[in-house]
């Protein structure tokens, strides 16, 4: 199962569109694989769309949420912010790993961390498999907080 698919199962999302050449550009730009590129095309809608817990950002415009001054530090480490936790932490995709990490807005948009590290929480999941669980487990993480107990080692 894929997030296209959980996407096509919500009985209500916004209009679907594409990412366009300027978000596909910046994507390119900061090392989002292809592959990548691709599948947030085929998974863009005009809004945020709510998956279990958490929001799938509007993905056709990824470069207006990561390029936004309080979220520059994650494209910086390599983090694509694509959604976020209902206390507003991003969520993102490790662009050398592939897998999802969530970041914790508190550190981050206060700058209160010596080391980006500090505000990253990663999971044992890939982005597909990390939007299937948001939806299909009841106990999926919120937020940070909840990631960091839930994956504790991850």
């Amino acid at each position: 199962m894929t997030l296209s698919d959980v996407l096509s199962a919500l009985p209500v999302k916004p209009v679907k569109e594409s990412l366009g050449e300027r978000c596909a550009s910046y994507l390119r730009d900061h090392g989002v694989p292809p592959h990548l590129i691709a599948m947030f095309d085929e998974c863009a809608y005009g809004g945020p769309i709510r998956i279990g817990p958490l929001w799938l950002s509007p993905l056709a415009d990824l470069e207006l949420e990561n390029s936004e001054e309080e979220n520059r530090p994650c494209i910086e480490h390599g983090f694509l912010i694509v959604g976020s936790g209902l206390n507003g932490d991003p969520v993102a995709v490790e662009l050398g790993t592939g897998g999802m990490a969530f970041l914790s807005h508190d550190l981050l948009w206060e700058r209160e961390y010596e080391d980006f590290e500090e505000c990253v929480v990663r999971t044992p999941l890939g982005l597909d498999d990390f939007w299937v669980q948001a939806e299909g487990n009841a106990d999926f993480p919120a937020d940070s907080y909840d990631a960091r107990s839930f994956w504790s080692g991850a």
